[in-house]
């Protein structure tokens, strides 16, 4: 705080003495008006004291910081001003020095003017702000906080490189002050003689006017400009002659002096001898009473080292162990965070292996489900497959029960719900004949085509029908296929009569290819054709629910083997 307030002090002497005296004026003011008003007392109003805000240290700390850069800031400012209104004022003398210029005066108050506006608002800023800093740098002084010492001297210490700042700031403020002194004596000189020498020369030549760079001489008048010029030159070089010659005639007088004589220098020398003898008296009279002087000052100097010291040594202990401590603790706290973070990394790896496992655990458990479901289905289509292929059933086999089963198996399944619904609907409602039920029933029918061979239509006339089976029994019956048949060449089967398509119809029943069977019989036309379509229609749900079966067994066949792949 005494730091700032001799900041400005030095900043504005002239300001503060004129406050001082204006302050006094008042105060002289204040009394004699006291004095009138004693018989006349007036009440005062209730003074309400508000208790002053309560800061933290950190808020302290950021308040002074704050205001110690707007504070140098402003004094920049000022010192810019100052700096500026130098250079300018410089110019123009060196200017005028070339040429007079009338409005001389005119330009340095123009310029003083732009100066003084900009450094006033700029000081006022800097006084504001310094009293701000003045009182808060009070309240850190002498207010107690509950941070740590340590944490204490750190804001002091950045405080006052602040104020440091500041004094530096205002150091370079008052340079440029002591600069713009020599300016303005060197401009007052140089106004003067300016005008001495206005004076001087229209006084000679009335009707010149320098300012305005007009000089009349006439040819009468010029001898004595002349003479006139002459004369100053003269004057100069006299003036200088006659300073040389006293320096000159000094240096001689000392160089050659001879008015002392032997008596009058051994008076000199027998006085100058008691002198310096009383001098010595009084000197040692003195030293002795200095040198007990000093060993007192410095016994009582040394005790308050030695305890400065000691104290100074505690102090560096404590702070020693103090950050050695915290050292300590923020090794073991970075220690600490390290291996929590190694312990995390482990336990995330570990964790992503698990959840990784787990996954594999699950996905094996999928591939396995899968394969359970698609033995049962397989095993079902086995039996199913099994079931229709048996010859030991005179009753069409009920399905309906398996195929619900697999339905239920392979819900999850695109495929094996395609499958299931392409089984026919006439299979699930009245089952299906077994292949050897079939090949049973395909002797009636190849008995009845025979006997109704010759029936064109399905109108059913007696004696057709009597002759188609008299000559049924002398047909003679046998399963034959021509080679070029059986080597499946090209051949019109509407060349084929009903005997020749039935004949090749017994061969593929004997031989279970009931798919080529039945393509011959819908050969068939006409009665035969009536007589042999219930047959048909058996052997189209048969072979319909065969390929059914078939195809979900190979599809659960190789999703099983993909699966067990898998695993």
């Amino acid at each position: 705080m005494y730091n700032l307030l001799y900041i400005l002090y030095l900043a504005e002497p002239q300001q503060i003495i004129s406050k001082n005296q204006n302050e006094s004026v008042k105060n002289y003011t204040e009394k004699t008006k006291s004095k009138e008003n004693v018989d006349n007392p007036t009440p005062e109003p209730a003074i309400v004291v508000t208790p002053p805000r309560q800061y933290t240290l950190d808020e302290l700390e950021t308040e002074i910081l704050q205001k110690s850069s707007m504070a140098i800031a402003a004094l920049k400012i000022a010192t810019e001003a100052i700096k500026e209104y130098s250079k300018n004022m410089f110019n123009l003398i060196e200017s005028a020095t070339k040429k007079i210029d009338p409005n001389f005066n005119i330009s340095l108050q123009k310029l003083e003017d732009r100066k003084n506006e900009i450094y006033t608002k700029a000081f006022e800023d800097f006084k504001k702000y310094g009293k701000e800093i003045a009182e808060k740098q009070k309240l850190l002084n002498n207010s107690k906080f509950e941070e740590s010492p340590d944490r204490l001297a750190k804001s002091i210490h950045k405080t006052n490189e602040a104020l440091e700042e500041l004094t530096h700031a205002n150091l370079s403020l008052e340079n440029e002050y002591y600069n713009l002194d020599y300016i303005k004596k060197y401009a007052t000189n140089v106004n003067e003689a300016q005008t001495s020498l206005i004076k001087e020369f229209e006084s000679l030549f009335p009707d010149s006017d320098l300012t305005q760079h007009k000089i009349n001489i006439k040819n009468n008048d010029f001898d004595i400009f002349l003479l006139y010029s002459l004369k100053k030159l003269n004057y100069y070089q006299d003036k200088l002659s006659k300073q040389e010659g006293i320096l000159d005639r000094k240096i001689n007088n000392a160089m050659n002096t001879e008015f002392l004589n032997i008596e009058t220098i051994n008076e000199i020398n027998s006085r100058l001898n008691s002198e310096i003898y009383k001098l010595e008296e009084q000197f040692n009279k003195q030293l002795n009473e200095f040198d007990v002087k000093v060993g007192e000052d410095l016994q009582v100097q040394l005790k308050a080292n030695a305890q400065a010291h000691a104290d100074l040594v505690a102090k560096a202990v404590d702070f020693t162990k103090e950050e050695f401590e915290n050292q300590v603790h923020e090794e073991l706290s970075a220690l600490e965070k390290l291996e929590h973070q190694k312990y995390q990394a482990q336990l995330d790896l570990l964790k992503s292996e698990l959840q990784s496992v787990v996954n594999n655990l699950k996905e094996q458990a999928t591939n396995e489900k899968k394969i359970f479901t698609n033995q049962a289905i397989w095993e079902a289509g086995e039996f199913l497959k099994s079931s229709l292929a048996s010859s030991d059933n005179e009753e069409p086999i009920d399905i309906k029960n398996q195929i619900n089963a697999i339905n239920k198996l392979g819900a999850s399944d695109s495929v094996v719900k395609q499958v299931v619904s392409a089984v026919p609907s006439k299979a699930l409602e009245n089952g299906v004949y077994s292949k050897g039920q079939l090949k049973e029933d395909f002797n009636q029918v190849e008995k009845r085509v025979y006997q109704t061979a010759l029936i064109p239509d399905d109108s059913f006339s007696l004696p057709l029908m009597v002759f188609s089976y008299f000559t049924s029994l002398f047909v003679i019956r046998h399963s034959h296929i021509s080679p070029s048949e059986v080597n499946n060449e090209e051949f019109d089967p509407l060349e084929l009569n009903t005997y020749e398509i039935i004949e090749r119809a017994r061969y593929c029943i004997d031989r279970d290819d009931i798919l080529q069977a039945l393509k011959y019989l819908n050969l068939l036309s006409g009665c035969s054709r009536v007589v042999a379509k219930e047959w048909m229609k058996k052997a189209t749900v048969f072979l319909e629910t065969k390929q059914a079966i078939d195809l979900l067994i190979s599809y659960t066949t190789v999703i099983s083997y993909s699966a067990a792949h898998t695993i």
